[in-house]
């Protein structure tokens, strides 16, 4: 809907989204459309991609957000100046992960941008070659990356970790624990909004910026939910962006705010939790007969108690929820199998759902790309080893 009257929507009348998606083919590199406006699209996995744009004073307040995040972990402006910091990336010049990096990288001569969807080995081997002490990058990466450095294949130490775009996860931060030491940092952004929450080195949750943005998290009816209640949505109100105003835009992201404060003594509201999208929630067959709704958490909280799973995805087909999943090297196919589904099978039926089947396969791995980063719902499986 927003996409369609992108034209009406702006508030320069010399923006046509017509334009903007020639330009974004022609030339995606290019830092400042009409010489003053950031373009920020998504992968437009969805099916309809969407292309928003930030003027210089916009963008500004944006690198502002990033540098107060970097304190935040510790890193100061000169710290990211002097310390090598790698930052695996969407593999889109568009996308706010690049954008990001295009503006940082004139004041950050050891900067290393890495591609997300370059194979794993590559991925290993650049960054033993850099050796950061910075590292920032997908929490699915940082997950299979903390695997790599546990089997000795990567080598790096490390003083600061941090994850974006996805859902870090209990395990995730585990697995980067156990392999460095340390605890990684999160960051909850859009499109939209390219700072929206972050966390701080209490780890109590994500500070919402609430100087930048509001954020009302409601219910499937459009309702406000209490602090500590899972939200069904949110609406994103933007307080810094004037050329394309978002106001109570519809985003379908699963976040619950924390109650209280955090021991860091900073006034932003908490977020405990990012839970994936509204998309991601799985539907069976009921024992009462209708479909159930079930958390994709649930999945979640099933997959991370099995040591030996590196990444996974799902798609519901019917009555049939179809799991694919990449497993560390060395660890037994057939005995996962066996545990996952009896734990899912036990998990499901707690929440109501009756007469589903399961199916576990397994792939070698997963090749990602921008429209698949992030993505642990899918809408069509692929074929083994795509």
């Amino acid at each position: 809907m927003m996409m369609e009257n992108f034209d009406e929507w702006v508030t320069d009348p010399r923006l046509k989204l017509a334009d903007i998606e020639q330009q974004i083919i022609n030339d995606p590199e290019d830092q400042y459309y009409l010489g003053e406006y950031r373009i920020v699209a998504t992968s437009g996995s969805s099916g309809l991609r969407g292309i928003f744009v930030y003027d210089r004073p916009e963008w500004q307040v944006v690198i502002a957000g990033a540098l107060r995040w970097a304190e935040m972990f510790g890193v100061s402006p000169i710290g990211l100046s002097t310390k090598k910091l790698a930052s695996v990336k969407a593999d889109k010049a568009t996308h706010a992960t690049s954008r990001l990096g295009q503006s940082m990288e004139l004041g950050m001569p050891n900067l290393l941008m890495l591609d997300a969807t370059k194979p794993l080995d590559e991925l290993v081997n650049e960054l033993n070659e850099f050796q950061p002490k910075l590292f920032m990058g997908y929490a699915s990466l940082i997950g299979l990356l903390a695997i790599e450095q546990l089997e000795g294949r990567l080598d790096i130490r490390p003083e600061m970790v941090a994850s974006f775009s996805e859902m870090l996860g209990p395990d995730r931060v585990a697995r980067a624990q156990q392999a460095w030491g340390i605890t990684p940092f999160n960051h909850y952004g859009a499109a939209e909004q390219v700072m929206i929450a972050a966390d701080c080195d209490a780890h109590m949750g994500l500070h919402h910026f609430a100087d930048m943005s509001l954020v009302e998290i409601i219910d499937e009816d459009g309702r406000p939910v209490p602090p500590g209640t899972p939200g069904h949505k949110i609406l994103l109100t933007n307080l810094h962006r004037f050329v394309q105003p978002v106001i109570r835009y519809e985003i379908t992201d699963l976040v619950t705010e924390r109650p209280g404060a955090c021991d860091c003594g900073r006034p932003f509201p908490l977020f405990s939790e990012i839970g994936g999208r509204t998309e991601d929630i799985i539907s069976l067959p009921a024992a009462g007969g209708g479909r159930v709704s079930i958390s994709p958490m649930l999945i979640f909280d099933c997959m991370i108690g099995d040591a030996d799973v590196a990444e996974y995805q799902y798609r519901v087909d019917g009555s049939c929820l179809a799991i694919q999943i990449v497993a560390r090297r060395g660890a037994n196919g057939e005995q996962m199998k066996d545990a996952l589904v009896q734990s899912l099978e036990a998990a499901l039926r707690t929440q109501g759902a009756r007469d589903f089947t399961i199916a576990i396969t397994f792939q070698d791995r997963f090749v990602r790309t921008g429209a698949t980063m992030g993505k642990l719902k899918l809408t069509t499986v692929s074929k083994p080893g795509q």
